[in-house]
């Protein structure tokens, strides 16, 4: 007997289907009591079941058998099978929405509006250096200088800080900004952006968190490399006794030697308990660095420390019973302040074997005179042929002059009354042989 469900061959008498488990009809029989049909006849001579009722119950549940028979098949299984996939066309499906989604926020994040396409241009074309240290992160920005109403802006992750960075032009490159902005702790990334008068902002870079760590680590290594080899330079410094300092009513004033390879050198000074302070550094041509400390007349102890960047090492601590500071008792107040309002500037004019040097603003004091220390010396010698100008009238001018057979390496200059010196400035072999140049006939 074959099934009408699944085609399967059955042995003769089976009811049911070996394969499919379908029912099974046997033909010339009645469906309804499984007697003997007579061919032809309407109804089953032994039940009178009509016959045409029964054929159509029969093929109903035939055809329902058949259904549910049948496994369905989804839409992506059928594409499966069409195409021979190794794999679910739904992941074909997901993996394209990705695919969208990733572009759709590639041009949302690197589209530029119109207004900032000229400064997103002007960027991309310009070069820039970057890094951090735990309290700041700084951007070298070249090019950018001249770009009118230039601003650097900076976004933390995670809700942290955003704000305006700080920028000013590089000393050593006028074409390039130097800008900075606090360092967060929080260990996310930033995102910097610059902006312009016709842009409000467009990205310029993002460091991630563990880049900036890196940056921070290696700022920190460098550092402690740099504050060593200065701590050495200073030790050599005071070892060989590189330095001297003397004083007087307007300053305490300390040569440096030695440390001319290195650049913005300041000194950290405490008198005493009392008055503190940080004073910078002039580096004179002769590779020296000279620091003038406002002096306290009041006999204290000075403690002195060299600074460079955010390196610090201690010079010395100058006692009190050190230095003599009883050499500044007979200076008047008045001459003092009279001698500070010139801040140490003074005019002068030199030959080939002679430099006259004019002090303004002493006037009032007219047994003042000008002295002079020659190389180094300790020893203090009065300047010759004092007058005073009176070119001007109302600003009388002390000139005096003093002599030599070599053109002096350094010359330091004082202003003298009864007893008071005063330090002015210092006249080095360079500016002695332009004035000499200068005065040739």
């Amino acid at each position: 007997m074959k099934c009408p469900n699944c085609g399967e061959k059955n042995p003769e008498g089976s009811s049911f289907c070996l394969k499919c488990g379908a029912k099974l009809v046997v033909e010339n029989t009645c469906p309804n009591c499984g007697n003997e049909l007579v061919e032809g006849a309407d109804f089953c001579p032994s039940c009178g079941e009509p016959l045409s009722k029964i054929t159509n119950v029969n093929t109903k549940k035939t055809k329902k058998q058949r259904s549910a028979g049948k496994k369905k098949t989804g839409a992506m299984q059928r594409l499966r099978e069409k195409f021979n996939l190794p794999f679910n066309p739904i992941w074909l499906v997901f993996a394209l929405l990705v695919i969208l989604l990733v572009i759709a926020a590639y041009f949302l994040i690197s589209y530029v509006p119109k207004s900032c396409r000229p400064l997103a241009e002007a960027i991309e074309g310009s070069e820039f250096e970057y890094g951090c240290n735990d309290e700041l992160c700084y951007l070298w920005l070249q090019e950018v200088s001249e770009i009118p109403g230039f601003s650097l802006k900076y976004h933390w992750d995670d809700g942290g800080e955003v704000g305006l960075g700080e920028c000013e032009p590089d000393t050593d490159s006028p074409t390039t900004l130097f800008c900075t902005f606090p360092a967060d702790s929080s260990g996310g990334g930033v995102l910097i952006t610059v902006g312009d008068n016709k842009c409000e902002s467009t990205p310029l870079v993002y460091l991630e968190g563990d880049e900036i760590a890196d940056l921070q680590e290696q700022s920190q290594l460098q550092k402690e490399a740099a504050c060593k080899t200065f701590s050495e330079s200073v030790n050599n410094l005071i070892q060989k006794t590189d330095f001297s300092y003397e004083y007087d009513p307007l300053a305490f004033s300390v040569r440096l030697g030695v440390l001319e390879q290195f650049d913005d050198i300041k000194v950290r000074y405490e008198w005493g308990n009392d008055a503190a302070g940080t004073v910078n550094c002039g580096l004179y041509p002769d590779n020296s660095y000279y620091c003038a400390i406002p002096s306290e007349l009041s006999e204290k102890d000075l403690d002195v420390w060299i600074l460079n960047g955010e390196c610090e090492q201690h010079l010395q601590k100058f006692s009190a019973s050190e230095v003599n500071w009883g050499d500044t008792v007979t200076c008047i107040p008045e001459f003092v302040d009279a001698v500070r309002a010139t801040e140490g500037d003074f005019a002068f004019s030199c030959s080939e074997d002679a430099c006259w040097v004019w002090i303004s603003g002493i006037s009032a004091y007219e047994d003042a005179t000008i002295a002079y220390k020659l190389n180094g010396s300790q020893d203090l010698e009065p300047m010759d042929d004092c007058y005073w100008d009176d070119t001007s009238p109302d600003n009388l001018l002390l000139g005096c002059a003093f002599t030599f057979e070599e053109t002096p390496d350094r010359v330091a200059v004082y202003v003298e009354l009864d007893g008071c010196v005063i330090y002015m400035n210092t006249l080095f072999k360079e500016y002695i042989e332009e004035s000499q140049a200068n005065t040739q006939p």
